[in-house]
């Protein structure tokens, strides 16, 4: 049993394997071209790192008030561990005397 279509019929199935044809070609031209791909994997770094270091600075401004005052405790904590030695020196000097 022989099923013969229309020409119309044969057109559109012609349209839709040449519609398909050329997704398959421009899949294929964009594996093809690595340095167009390597650009773009690059250019989504960079974004991504950008990013990053937005979200870095947003977090140190949140946080420079919290790290200067740790920056300024530190004297009056090494002041406070120089009196202390200095005093179990001295209290030292005067058992052995």
């Amino acid at each position: 049993m022989t099923t013969e279509r229309s020409e119309d019929e044969q057109r559109t199935d012609l349209d839709e394997l040449r519609e398909e044809l050329a997704v398959t070609v421009t899949e294929l031209a964009h594996r093809a071209d690595v340095p167009a791909r390597v650009r773009a994997r690059r250019e989504d770094a960079l974004a991504q790192a950008r990013e990053v270091g937005e979200q870095a600075k947003a977090l140190v401004a949140e946080k420079a008030p919290a790290l200067r005052a740790a920056a300024e405790r530190p004297p009056v904590l090494a002041a406070a561990a120089a009196v202390l030695v200095l005093l179990l020196v001295l209290r030292r000097r005067r058992r052995r005397k």
